[in-house]
């Protein structure tokens, strides 16, 4: 893979992966309600469920979603009843403790999340058209998926240590309850990025 084809896939996975988005949200809560060591499950299993995502789109999922718009339509509707549940979730809460519930997402939910996250897939696709021409076999395709998630990975857990560091300003229960209410708005609001 050439320098310039690379440098422009940072920059790919640079910009995308800093855009708020369901993973994005989902992070920083989980940063502001467990801090950074006990959101390490749910970090993990974003970036290998995309990783998988990406890879099956590489290896010719685009294909099938491209046949069936009724697949990419229903996986909207998936992610936007699960934000939509979150959201409430979020908006309710009386603290950040109890804004993601009483315990982190774990890994296997994470990683089944990014297959029903329609942003996810938007990505993997843009990735993989974007990037055809270098990724023509499976070691290049592999060497593709590799390289995006080694750019994306510092940027998502920069949400995950900005969830934290508010974590400590955040003492007095009715900044707590404002804050949630305001990730359940930015969570809600994602899902106009799906449609």
């Amino acid at each position: 893979m050439e320098t310039s084809t690379v440098l422009s896939l940072a920059a790919f996975a640079g910009l995308i992966t800093a855009t708020p988005g369901p993973n994005t949200v989902m992070l920083a809560a989980s940063g502001l309600a467990f801090g950074v060591r006990r959101s390490l499950p749910q970090f993990a299993g974003i970036l290998i469920g995309f990783a998988l995502l990406l890879a099956a789109i590489a290896a010719g999922l685009q294909a099938m979603i491209l046949a069936e718009p009724r697949i990419l339509w229903l996986l909207r509707l998936v992610g936007t009843i699960y934000l939509l549940w979150l959201a409430r979730r979020l908006w309710n809460a009386a603290s950040t403790t109890e804004a993601a519930c009483s315990t982190p997402v774990p890994l296997a939910q994470a990683l089944v999340f990014q297959f029903v996250n329609p942003k996810a897939w938007l990505i993997a696709i843009a990735v993989v058209t974007a990037f055809a021409e270098s990724a023509t076999s499976y070691a290049g395709q592999a060497v593709l998926c590799s390289l995006f998630m080694l750019f994306s990975a510092p940027i998502l857990f920069a949400w995950v240590l900005f969830g934290a560091a508010i974590r400590h300003v955040l003492r007095d229960p009715l900044a707590s309850r404002r804050l949630n209410r305001c990730v359940a708005i930015l969570t809600a609001t994602t899902i106009f990025m799906l449609w």
